[in-house]
């Protein structure tokens, strides 16, 4: 179950950055993970919940998009979307893809509130 490490570097990186604005509350966090990746998202966000009880960001919420791949094929010039690992052409079925995304692995923002009336969001590049 490779999503408790990932999990562990996210959590590692939310906490870092709650520290810098010590009156914040975490209401979530949204991660973009590649679809090569191989992350199922309920694992993810149980591990989530796991690694933040007993921290300030104990309660919040994990939001988890998958962001598919994009190819082209160098023999006949196909582009598209990939949802799965593939290495051949959907088109010709060549085996020479060249690929673009799908390893992606980052927190997309943090969404936080200074106090219970006053929500604000905060993107975050990791």
């Amino acid at each position: 179950m490779h999503e408790f490490s990932i999990c562990e570097q996210i959590v590692q990186h939310v906490l870092k950055c709650l520290q810098q604005i010590p009156s914040a509350r975490l209401i979530s966090v949204k991660v973009v993970i590649g679809c090569f990746r191989q992350v199922h998202p309920e694992y993810l966000i149980d591990a989530y919940n796991i690694l933040t009880k007993g921290t300030k960001a104990e309660g919040s919420v994990l939001h988890v998009e998958i962001s598919f791949a994009h190819a082209k094929c160098k023999q006949c010039g196909w582009q598209g979307k990939l949802n799965s690992i593939t290495y051949t052409c959907t088109e010709c079925g060549a085996q020479q893809l060249e690929f673009n995304g799908g390893m992606e692995c980052y927190i997309e923002s943090l969404e936080i509130s200074e106090d219970s009336n006053n929500y604000e969001k905060q993107n975050v590049a990791s």
